[in-house]
């Protein structure tokens, strides 16, 4: 993966047209399929739900809504995808060979939830989850990530980009603990066995 810096393109600046989701198109499938390369698909707030995995294989813009509070994505898209589109020419910058993700909530319950196996894609404001699989996949790709969080917080989100909950950290604390309270038996120990024979030194000069 690589970081660098794109302009993003804004749905009313961008010459190839807006889909709305839901107004023009119902579901997020319907709306990849009519759009053009180029296109935006702008979702409204709330959850956007589908089935098995839909294939991306056109350069295409995603955004959602922006919580004006907290700047967390307020629009949800909940199940799995796959990006796969053409490279473009080095520094080539044309919205039409670039696929962008802005301002989504991604989750799914297990597999990849976003997975990039070919293209120049760009992520901004992206949370990408996976229950029980991995958050984010990339390969022979190029993934810019601009104030993206991956992964989920619950013990299941197994590898790649899912980070594990605080269980590790409380583990590495209580091993911590244990070794203390090791060195400290081993301590008293020492001083019992010290005492012991200093003792029996003690009586047996007296007698």
């Amino acid at each position: 993966m690589k970081h660098f810096e794109t302009a993003l393109v804004e749905p009313a600046e961008n010459a190839n047209g807006v889909i709305h989701v839901p107004a023009d198109c119902a579901t997020m499938e319907e709306a990849v399929r009519r759009a053009t390369p180029g296109q935006t698909i702008l979702f409204a707030e709330g959850e956007h739900m589908w089935r098995g995995k839909i294939q991306v294989e056109k350069a295409l813009h995603f955004r959602g809504m922006r919580d004006k509070a907290t700047g967390f994505p307020s629009s949800k898209l909940r199940g799995r995808w796959r990006i796969r589109i053409p490279a473009p020419q080095p520094w080539d910058r044309n919205p039409q060979d670039l696929c962008t993700l802005t301002n989504l909530l991604c989750q799914s319950e297990s597999g990849y939830c976003v997975d990039i196996t070919l293209g120049h894609v760009q992520m901004h404001n992206v949370r990408c989850f996976c229950n029980n699989g991995t958050a984010l996949a990339v390969s022979n790709a190029e993934v810019g990530l601009h104030g993206c969080i991956l992964g989920f917080p619950k013990a299941s989100a197994s590898y790649g980009a899912a980070r594990r909950t605080a269980y590790i950290p409380i583990i590495c604390v209580l091993m911590h603990t244990l070794k203390k309270v090791y060195i400290l038996c081993n301590v008293y120990m020492y001083r019992c066995m010290f005492l012991f024979v200093y003792m029996h030194v003690r009586i047996y000069n007296l007698v």
